[in-house]
């Protein structure tokens, strides 16, 4: 089988991870570091450096916010096209997968946010039809109630892949990133903020 060379994200002690290997469990008041010592499905590769940084950013914005005391870098490799696949039951019981369970309560609360390129908060629908004929793109210089937030990494994760393909559909150019921030603290921005708070963009269709 062809090899190709990849980009992947590992630990100081050279396992893979992914850009959601840190999580939280707010019911149990956890925190969850998933790794593998091998290359396996959900420590995927990426084909692109670019892309890759992204995701050791949003690694490296969950490891400050818990201290797990880890360190991450990208790798390239050369790999094989296929990874460890689960029986034929589904199990995964082949996988090399593990998990380390910290006990963590600050008390804070904290959220992933997107941001666009001019540092502006948007979230899924932030590219909606006014009418037939005009597309909008709503934006906020700071996180008020208008605004979203989003608990967990999957629920971002899917508000982005959305708002790209809006995006795409209206015919504009902007790119966007995830940040992991305290509530209170962009709350507090958003007090002392005055001015026009809300950022639109307006783009007719053509006849």
């Amino acid at each position: 089988m062809t090899e190709m060379e990849v980009f992947v994200l590992k630990d100081q002690g050279g396992n893979y991870v992914s850009h959601n290997s840190i999580s939280y469990d707010q019911e149990s008041k956890q925190v969850i570091y998933s790794y593998s010592p091998q290359l396996t499905n959900g420590y995927y590769t990426c084909s692109a450096f670019d892309y890759a940084q992204t995701c050791l950013d949003r690694l490296n914005q969950s490891q400050k916010r818990f201290k797990l005391n880890k360190e991450f870098h990208i790798e390239k490799i050369a790999t094989v096209a296929t990874y460890t696949k689960e029986d034929s039951l589904g199990l995964c019981s082949k996988f090399p997968i593990r998990h380390e369970c910290i006990d963590f309560n600050d008390n804070e609360r904290w959220i992933w946010i997107l941001k666009d390129s001019k540092g502006n908060f948007a979230n899924a629908n932030s590219v909606c039809k006014w009418n037939k004929n005009t597309w909008l793109y709503v934006t906020f210089k700071t996180f008020g109630k208008e605004c979203r937030g989003y608990v967990d990494q999957y629920a971002v994760d899917r508000a982005l892949t959305k708002l790209y393909s809006r995006i795409k559909e209206m015919g504009i150019k902007e790119t966007f990133r995830i940040e992991y921030v305290k509530l209170s603290d962009v709350i507090k921005q958003n007090k002392a903020f005055e001015g026009e708070n809300m950022v639109v963009v307006e783009k007719k269709l053509v006849a």
